[in-house]
């Protein structure tokens, strides 16, 4: 059911580098998940970074931290769900576990990338439902579970995570992507938009997923570091109101907003206010195209002229060839997930908990019935907490040991609100798992501002090549949502911004 991990990317990595005698026996797992269309590589950094934080600092009488970049989600298989990714990314973590010589794994930590986020969600929620979690660091191999492992959890981690689903613009393209994403994106793409009728009550997945009732939610409680990363702007893929978990996006008038960078994990912010208006700005402003082309296509004088004239046939090109790609993808998914729901059955979480759900519904559905019928013993039900009007912006943790915040609470003027055609719109139920979500005890929240490409700072192939003498001007980041996590420095050398938020990530994990 799984795929074989592909030779050309680590799966796993032992941190520790100390020989097989001094090598402590007792083991920290750390569980990377990739993004939607994703491969292990796009972590490379990630697990680069774990790697020289954990070697570097004095490990002696320490646990050995080892990092497993799960594999068995590749590229077309995150078409399959978040449920079904997450039994696979389960499956390959419990067999390494399992075979692991000589070692116990006494702790778990699991940080996941864009859709890898909601995929984290999951896991944790599988394995709190098994009983491979524990509290207790002396349970050791005394676990009285099928597979014989006890852990502690320790962090869990998102970057740019979807976690209200993907919201709603005024645009052209947010219309269509929300009309033909569902069906273009087999199980997930239904799931993204809250399409998806994932319990026998026909909740989605996402909204189960938040609710404080269910092992989902219950599991993240659990951790004893819970903190998420989100991008501040120009992540057009997961915008920042859904990855950092609020209903009102600040920074939708970039100009407008003063920022203060962590002087040790930059492009990390630490505050943001509102510019005065009418401010003459100091920074040097990039260089615009009449069109953002991807990168492939960004030629040099005279081939732009020739792409740009290109463009009415090329355009719709591409979006011939994507839909046929996406269809074709689709249809294998929906075949695959047919094959997984007819051998797998009650085995999976899926119809455990599918029959919790509904066992759920029906007792809060007896509970209304009961108070209505008699309001002199009614039962009271854990009630949501309303919404903050304005979230600060902190973060903190043990390993670095700070937290800031804004000097003043930051939300948008109620008539820039109304005019603002950039805003995003939620769903009344999107607006409840926010509230959900934020209600989590210890949730952190780290925000990057990735604006700017200084060419400066990066050694680019026309500069190294020795083509071109003249100073290049500072360019716009068309999207930072694989810049955050440094996805692809070989390619794009600006993607090593994001190292600063990767270092304040592995720096801040709980060992």
């Amino acid at each position: 059911m799984a795929s074989t991990p592909n030779s050309d990317f680590p799966t796993s990595t032992s941190i520790s580098e100390a020989s097989t005698i001094d090598a402590p026996s007792s083991v920290h797992l750390l569980v990377l998940a990739h993004g939607m269309w994703g491969n292990p590589g796009h972590l490379a950094e990630m697990e680069r970074i774990a790697r020289e934080t954990f070697t570097s600092s004095d490990s002696k009488g320490k646990d050995e931290l080892r990092v497993l970049i799960a594999a068995a989600n590749r590229e077309e298989g995150t078409y399959d769900g978040i449920d079904w990714c997450a039994e696979r990314v389960v499956e390959e973590a419990i067999h390494r576990i399992q075979n692991d010589e000589h070692k116990h794994v006494c702790k778990f930590s699991i940080t996941g990338y864009s859709f890898g986020g909601l995929v984290s969600r999951y896991v944790v929620g599988i394995l709190a439902q098994r009983g491979l979690f524990s509290s207790d660091p002396s349970s050791g191999s005394k676990a009285d579970t099928s597979e014989g492992i006890s852990m502690i959890p320790m962090n869990f981690n998102t970057f740019a995570t979807p976690h209200l689903g993907l919201p709603r613009y005024s645009t052209f393209f947010s219309a269509l992507s929300h009309k033909l994403g569902p069906k273009l994106l087999s199980r997930t793409g239904e799931q993204f938009y809250l399409q998806d009728k994932w319990s026998k009550n026909d909740r989605p997945l996402i909204d189960v997923m938040s609710d404080p009732s269910h092992i989902f939610y219950q599991a993240l409680t659990q951790f004893k570091q819970l903190r998420i990363f989100a991008n501040a702007v120009n992540d057009r893929t997961v915008p920042y109101v859904t990855a950092a978990i609020e209903e009102e996006d600040p920074f939708l008038e970039e100009d407008r907003i003063d920022v203060e960078f962590d002087p040790k994990y930059n492009p990390l912010i630490v505050s943001y206010s509102k510019a005065p208006k009418h401010r003459k700005k100091s920074t040097p402003q990039p260089s615009k195209t009449l069109i953002p082309l991807p990168p492939f296509l960004v030629k040099p004088f005279p081939f732009n002229i020739l792409i740009y004239l290109s463009l009415p046939l090329l355009i719709p090109l591409a979006f011939s060839i994507a839909f046929i790609k996406f269809s074709r993808a689709t249809t294998r998914s929906r075949a695959r997930i047919r094959a997984l729901e007819e051998t797998s059955g009650s085995r999976s979480l899926l119809g455990a908990l599918g029959a919790l759900e509904w066992k759920l519904e029906r007792g809060f559905d007896n509970a209304v019935a009961e108070a209505i019928n008699d309001p002199g013993t009614t039962t009271t039900a854990r009630s949501s907490p309303s919404p903050q009007d304005t979230t600060p912006l902190t973060s903190g943790s043990s390993t670095p040991a700070y937290t800031s915040s804004s000097s003043k609470p930051l939300s948008l003027d109620p008539e820039s609100k109304s005019k603002s055609r950039d805003a995003p719109t939620f769903t009344p139920l999107q607006r409840t798992i926010c509230v959900r979500l934020n209600s989590l005890p210890g949730l952190k929240k780290e925000i990057a501002f990735i604006d700017i490409i200084d060419p400066a700072s990066f050694a680019t192939k026309t500069n190294e090549a020795g083509k071109s003498g003249k100073p290049q001007k500072p360019q716009k980041v068309r999207n930072s949502h694989a810049t955050i996590v440094s996805r692809d420095v070989k390619s794009f050398e600006f993607h090593r911004i994001g190292e600063g938020v990767l270092r304040c990530w592995a720096e801040g994990l709980v060992v």
